[in-house]
């Protein structure tokens, strides 16, 4: 795998942690005039992103929190496994409101094809690329419609 921990912390990688107080930004973010526009924009938004524990998830919920959005993360770290469809339903049902989500968790595999179980290593890309993101969007569909 590329850039990414173990596939066994990979699962441990989409539960909420609400942020009652704003993120602390990145201290290499350079948001220049950005931020002034970004605040006007999200200020007083219920967003979620799903996959914040690294990468540009993190980095998109601490932007988000630093505008002025009440960000709710949901990543494997924290429990919340968006391939399993119940799990999405339930923990995106709990939400009062939600005006905006962010689906940012992925895994990606290299290798050849013919090595050793090349369909495994298919399935769980596909299971949190894409079958995550569809469970997700379902799942926020009609909280999203209200907003």
């Amino acid at each position: 795998m590329l850039g990414y921990p173990a596939r066994e912390s990979l699962h441990h990688n989409l539960l909420s942690l609400r942020h009652s107080e704003p993120m602390a930004r990145a201290p290499d973010c350079n948001y220049g005039n950005r931020l002034g526009t970004a605040a006007r924009l999200w200020a007083d938004k219920i967003v979620v992103v799903v996959g914040s524990e690294g990468g540009i998830g993190s980095q998109l919920a601490a932007q988000l929190a630093d505008a002025g959005a009440s960000v709710t993360t949901l990543d494997l770290a924290t429990g919340f496994d968006a391939s399993d469809p119940e799990a999405a339903m339930e923990r995106l049902g709990d939400l009062q409101s939600i005006d905006a989500v962010f689906y940012a968790a992925g895994i990606a595999e290299s290798g050849r094809l013919t090595t050793d179980n090349p369909q495994d290593q298919m399935v769980d890309v596909y299971s949190a690329n894409v079958v995550g993101a569809a469970n997700v969007a379902r799942a926020a569909a009609g909280e999203l419609r209200r907003s």
